[in-house]
């Protein structure tokens, strides 16, 4: 589920807004650390709020390194992913290191208003004979993460496949523990599911232990749904699902 970009009118109006704030902070002596909390805030708004989701762990195969490959690499046709990501990566923005105060204000803001797909698109390691869960892409981002931070969390989604190349994404509200949505949708657009027994089965997880923190109840819908993340290497060379004349999709969802 990616969230309704924001109407011009409305950019306008809160690219308008910090506008004003910024020239009253040129033509004056005044600080951002002097201005009063609402007014810091609307400037967070502009400096942490991304429009675009942040795309955890994706993984796109780089020919010069001897690696599994990930899933659209064996794509067929010309179709192109961006494979430099790293705009998108979710490092914290520099404003939350500048001082204490600016960190208790705006990390916070980032962590709720930004959008975190957790993707794991690399083909499973059959020569890793480690029993249980095989390493994700998005262990490394889930370990540096502060653990408070995911309690504020609107938009985390889960991103990964049902029967490959076909994705299921399950997007939910840490903060509120809900469930947002699901669904089951194929490279070429088409919504193959609703996922009404997953949004269930969701539900039940988020509701199964009500005095864990965000960070513990990701780790078990993580748990519960390690396995949309598993690829058998054996689609490297059988693409179930492919159109032989198919035109694939493009935007985020369809670029891990």
């Amino acid at each position: 589920m990616t969230l309704p970009p924001l109407r011009r009118s409305e950019r306008l109006k809160r690219k308008s807004s910090s506008i004003e704030i910024y020239k009253d902070l040129s033509n004056s002596q005044a600080t951002l650390l002097g201005l009063s909390p609402e007014l810091r805030l609307q400037i967070y708004q502009d400096v942490v709020v991304d429009g675009r989701p942040f795309m955890i762990g994706r993984f796109q195969e780089d020919r010069k390194n001897k690696t599994r490959g990930g899933p659209r690499d064996f794509a067929p046709g010309s179709h192109a992913v961006r494979r430099d990501d790293r705009p998108h990566r979710p490092i914290q923005p520099p404003i939350t290191r500048v001082c204490r105060l600016l960190r208790e204000e705006a990390l916070p803001l980032f962590y709720q208003e930004n959008q975190f797909w957790l993707i794991h698109n690399e083909f499973r390691d059959e020569g890793n004979e480690t029993t249980g869960r095989q390493p994700r892409r998005f262990d490394a981002w889930l370990a540096q993460t502060p653990n408070n931070m995911f309690s504020v969390m609107e938009y985390v989604s889960l991103c990964g496949y049902t029967d490959w190349p076909n994705r299921i994404m399950i997007t939910v509200n840490l903060k509120s523990r809900k469930a947002v949505a699901a669904k089951d949708y194929s490279i070429y657009g088409d919504i193959l599911s609703t996922c009404e027994d997953v949004t269930r089965s969701v539900e039940e997880v988020l509701e199964r232990n009500p005095e864990q923190d965000g960070f513990a109840t990701l780790k078990a819908l993580l748990t519960e749904y390690d396995w949309m993340f598993d690829l058998p290497t054996e689609h490297i060379s059988a693409e179930p699902g492919f159109l032989k004349n198919g035109k694939l999709m493009e935007g985020p969802e369809y670029e891990w």
